[in-house]
């Protein structure tokens, strides 16, 4: 795969780069930085663009390993409703037999 030019703009800053997903998807990774440092910088008050960058840096960090810990980690409502839907189809099962049992 080939990869390609793009620039991005992020705090105001045109940065050139390669890269081998569409244009569109860099572009939309730059905005996503962007938001990020803009409201980092507009939290912490600062204007140290190095500063801005690494609380950014750990702060997207974060979010992809909350992520990835929502995927490997089971849904204990999504559990818990699953395991009432059990429940309610045994208990329906059990009615089912008496009613059959009752017919005999």
């Amino acid at each position: 795969m080939n990869s390609q030019e793009v620039s991005v703009t992020i705090r105001g800053r045109e940065y050139r780069l390669k890269s081998f997903k569409d244009a569109d998807y860099a572009r939309k990774l730059a905005r996503y930085v962007d938001e990020v440092m803009t409201t980092i910088e507009e939290g912490t008050g600062s204007s140290d663009h190095l500063n801005i960058m690494i609380l950014s840096l750990l702060q997207i960090t974060h979010s992809y390993f909350e992520a990835q810990e929502a995927k490997d980690i089971p849904n204990i409502k999504i559990e818990s409703e699953i395991a009432k839907i059990i429940k309610s189809i045994e208990k329906t099962e059990k009615e089912l037999e008496k009613i059959s049992l009752a017919e005999k």
